[in-house]
């Protein structure tokens, strides 16, 4: 039986799946079906989009794909934005008793983490990934609105119906995009990942 190691291995490079890149992923409320679309062609992001779960409740074969190449035993996943507060921001959020946590050896804020398993295959794959990741950032995506504005001078958080899309580029340490900051329907961003897919595709055509 193969054994895998958790993402944060140095001693191994991975690369982000061609499958995972193909996922349109919308942080919101309701069904998968409604917050995640599955491209035909990651590195055409004009391409005919799927629901990544039918309203019957049937997944999208991606889900069965390993999250990366190759494949990975564990990883552990970060929101960028969140993970940098300031003091001040620190004390508000003991204030608030903010479950989160903070290191004072370095002095540093540590943003809230998910560390995502196997379910079964021996490693993980995109299904698991999107089982535990998505309600995960459900429960963040106030703090995201909220951050976000603070980081820009405002004092109040983005609207609560802004949208928020996860860039599929990095698989640890999460980006979003938002419809706050970008103009729907985010041509040039959607433009840009599908360039990556592109190249991440030859690259790993390459190794294999």
């Amino acid at each position: 039986m193969a054994s895998f190691t958790p993402f944060e291995d140095s001693s191994k490079r991975r690369i982000v799946s061609p499958e995972f890149l193909r996922l349109r992923w919308q942080v919101k409320d309701g069904p998968l079906s409604q917050a995640i679309q599955v491209l035909e062609d990651a590195t055409n992001s004009a391409s005919a989009q799927q629901p990544y779960q039918s309203e019957s409740g049937v997944v999208h074969d991606v889900a069965r794909a390993s999250l990366c190449s190759p494949p990975i035993s564990s990883i552990t996943v970060m929101v960028d934005i969140l993970n940098g507060l300031n003091e001040e921001k620190f004390d508000e959020a003991l204030e608030e008793e903010d479950d989160h946590d903070y290191d004072d050896d370095d002095g540093e804020w540590k943003g809230p983490t998910m560390t995502v398993k196997p379910s079964g295959e021996g490693f993980v794959t995109v299904g698991d990934y999107v089982n535990a990741v998505h309600p995960w950032l459900m429960s963040l995506r106030e703090d995201y609105l909220r951050e976000y504005a603070m980081l820009h001078g405002e004092d109040e958080p983005l609207p609560s119906d802004t949208e928020v899309w996860l860039v599929p580029m990095r698989i640890d340490m999460l980006s979003f995009l938002d419809s706050e900051t970008e103009e729907p329907p985010f041509t040039d961003i959607w433009n840009m990942v599908a360039k990556f897919a592109y190249n991440t595709i030859h690259k790993k055509e390459s190794q294999d």
